[in-house]
């Protein structure tokens, strides 16, 4: 009986594993296989922004609305300690922001009307001089077209002519907008305030357990921090005027 040998046990062939591609050949393949704008994605994206073309109105009312939110949440919290109802206490707030703004225009009004008066008055002189003197002018531009210019606004001021009524159509159509606008802001801004809690518990379920204290407390400093710059500017500006 022939006991086989130990150089008789061949081992199994170790198949040949091919090395990687270069760095280059890595990036070309990948760039081969990197999908490309198909007409479809195109035209999403082309649908996508048509939608916020046609919804822009809506849009700004509602950023409009979570800034003046933020702008009278601290006078809110002021009268909800006083123990007034937070729906009575945004309309109460609504009716003094818009008696002031009454009273600033009741103000401002007469000294607005003397500076029209005035200007109605004087500018026809002084524009009249400065005609002559651009008459004499050596200045072919000022000599020729400026004259003309000033004589039409001259003529303008002396006596304005009546506004087509494509015009007085359009500003009463602006008149009409800028009211429904106010009105849509006011109403976003009310139903916001009212279910602000139920949409920030809505946000903060999307959140990980372990990060929505930290988003919350986010959310209290933005809120805080952009409320009070924009009070600010609100009073500079009527200081300043």
């Amino acid at each position: 009986m022939q006991i086989p040998s130990h150089t008789d046990q061949r081992l199994p062939a170790t198949p040949q594993v091919s090395s990687p591609p270069a760095g280059p050949e890595v990036v070309a393949m990948a760039m081969e296989r990197r999908p490309g704008l198909t007409p479809l994605t195109l035209f999403l994206v082309i649908l996508a922004a048509w939608v916020l073309l046609q919804v822009q109105l809506v849009l700004i009312l509602a950023l409009l609305s979570i800034l003046f939110a933020t702008v009278i949440e601290r006078p809110l919290q002021h009268l909800e300690r006083r123990h007034i109802p937070r729906g009575v206490a945004i309309l109460f707030i609504y009716a003094a922001s818009i008696g002031g703004l009454i009273l600033v225009a009741f103000l401002v009004a007469p000294a607005i009307s003397d500076q029209v008066r005035t200007f109605v008055a004087e500018a026809p002189g002084q524009l009249r001089e400065l005609e002559r003197s651009w008459s004499r002018s050596r200045n072919p531009f000022l000599s020729g077209p400026g004259d003309q210019l000033l004589e039409r606004a001259i003529r303008a001021i002396e006596s304005p002519p009546a506004p087509p009524q494509e015009a007085a159509l359009g500003l009463l159509t602006g008149v009409g907008g800028g009211i429904f606008g106010a009105l849509a802001l006011l109403a976003i801004t009310f139903y916001y305030l009212m279910e602000k809690a139920l949409l920030r518990r809505l946000v903060l379920l999307e959140v990980r357990p372990e990060s929505r204290a930290r988003v919350n407390r986010i959310w209290d400093d933005v809120e805080a921090k952009v409320g009070g710059w924009l009070r600010g500017q609100l009073t500079l500006c009527l200081i300043i005027g």
